[in-house]
């Protein structure tokens, strides 16, 4: 009764999002909030519109209302997450929708991320970093460290799903393939009400991808990217406190969000290195290396399964021993290395280091060559009339 029940409002999901696609479409052409091409990092034939976020959040919240309705029904009734929460999710939804439509400064939008990541802390979604570093947990621990880590790694999760958003059905279907490698972390560990509240979520995505596989006819924009990575951020966080070890819990989470965690981080680190900084966008993430190599469906699909290897991954992680789990994550750890070596990743980061060192030495042995004095007439060029 059960399974039925919580399948209903995956399809019910489904379909209230691609019932909301094509009006979102129409207003969005109407009004022309479009997204241009431009050929190196809008890797897009044509204008294309960005409120697909819009059909995610309609279809999860229709699949939410439906499990309500029945909630009296249901074995063990359904544990709605704080107000906090909610109020968290409109926030990021729109805030991406304000910039999709009129466009935000970082600054506003990194507040925004900042507000979200302190209302999850205080419903009780925390990094324990205290925890992990073997701490005792105080008042001071807590403010000092883990709300910092908190906010490093919600901020982190919702940036890192908006750079992966670069080609048709990347963002979708890699948040699609985190949230289902969580939903089997959490029924492992016998979370059902999870469970129950992320199926709205993954069935609303369903419908998305339906119409944002390539060749896309909507983009999620950063409404969509925004909420999705909140909610992402927010499940993951509550994997430790059901984990029998904390440190595991934390890689297991991290294993799963690996593809834009990772992608994320060496951008921020590759852009640090080249004098740039590290919020600025550029076409250099790991699906336009891919995109240069191999067509865009196929791309896209490498990266399907590359997620759902890692997803695979942190599901075996967290229920195998401890000394286990971390063998596993270090041999993640050393292939994937060797697979963005095997992209170039480390090659360019290193000849861009070299070539700034050595123009800089250049430069500074240039500062101190005296500079050549202006060289007098001669006779020669007097006497033919040419001009000193």
């Amino acid at each position: 009764m059960l399974q039925l029940q919580l399948l209903a409002a995956f399809i019910i999901s489904v379909a209230a999002a691609l019932l909301v696609i094509p009006p979102a479409r129409r207003i969005a052409v109407t009004r022309g909030w479009m997204d241009a091409p431009d050929g190196r990092r809008k890797l897009h034939s044509q204008p294309m519109t960005y409120v697909g976020g819009v059909a995610i959040l309609s279809g999860s919240l229709v699949g939410l209302i439906y499990l309500l309705s029945i909630n009296d029904i249901l074995p063990s009734p359904l544990e709605i997450p704080p107000a906090l929460v909610f109020l968290g999710a409109a926030l990021m939804f729109l805030t991406g929708l304000v910039d999709d439509i009129f466009g935000l400064g970082f600054k506003s939008k990194f507040a925004a991320q900042i507000v979200v990541a302190c209302l999850l802390f205080f419903s009780g979604f925390q990094l324990g970093l205290s925890n992990l570093l073997g701490l005792e947990e105080t008042s001071l621990s807590t403010y000092l460290l883990d709300l910092p880590a908190t906010i490093v790694w919600v901020v982190g999760v919702i940036n890192a799903t908006n750079l992966v958003d670069g080609l048709d059905g990347l963002a979708g279907g890699l948040c699609l393939i985190a949230f289902t490698s969580l939903l089997f972390v959490f029924g492992l560990s016998g979370q059902w009400l999870a469970i129950a509240l992320m199926l709205p979520v993954m069935g609303a995505l369903v419908g998305f991808l339906f119409v944002n596989f390539n060749p896309a006819k909507i983009f999620m924009g950063d409404s969509g990217a925004y909420l999705l990575g909140f909610l992402l951020a927010a499940y993951s966080l509550h994997i430790p406190s059901h984990g029998r070890d904390p440190i595991v819990g934390f890689l297991v989470m991290f294993v799963i969000l690996g593809i834009p965690v990772v992608d994320t981080v060496y951008s921020m680190i590759r852009r640090l290195i080249v004098g740039k900084s590290p919020f600025r966008p550029d076409a250099d993430h790991i699906h336009h290396r891919l995109v240069k190599r191999y067509p865009h469906r196929y791309s896209v699909l490498i990266l399907y399964m590359v997620g759902t290897a890692l997803g695979l991954t942190g599901m075996a992680m967290s229920v195998v021993p401890h000394s286990v789990a971390i063998a596993m994550f270090v041999f993640v750890t050393v292939v994937g290395t060797a697979a963005l070596a095997g992209l170039g990743y480390f090659e360019g980061m290193l000849l861009s280091n070299l070539f700034n060192q050595s123009r800089r030495k250049r430069l500074t042995a240039n500062d101190h060559v005296p500079h050549r004095a202006k060289e007098s007439p001669t006779t020669e060029n007097l006497v033919e009339g040419h001009p000193a």
